[in-house]
């Protein structure tokens, strides 16, 4: 299973990870994570579950920095399709 130890402030930013085989995407998913601190240095451990054997892959990772919270107005309705 591949494994990513990334800083920790890019790790809890980190939206997906994907693997690439000959330009293709391979199915993965998130196997679990784990974190632990020694000192001031804190490091996270994600692991991932790919479907098929990998000898070799490109690994695409998507962060997201810089985030905030909004308040975005929406009208909405509701009813029972009746």
């Amino acid at each position: 299973m591949p494994e990513s130890h990334l800083p920790c402030g890019i790790a809890d930013q980190v939206i997906a990870v994907r693997f690439f085989k000959d330009g293709k995407e391979a199915k993965s998913r998130s196997a679990g994570s784990t974190s632990w601190t020694i000192g001031n240095v804190r490091t996270v451990q994600k692991t991932y579950s790919v479907e098929e054997k990998l000898d070799k892959a490109d690994i695409e990772v998507e962060y997201w920095t810089d985030l905030e919270a909004v308040d975005v107005p929406v009208n909405a309705e509701a009813g029972l399709g009746l």
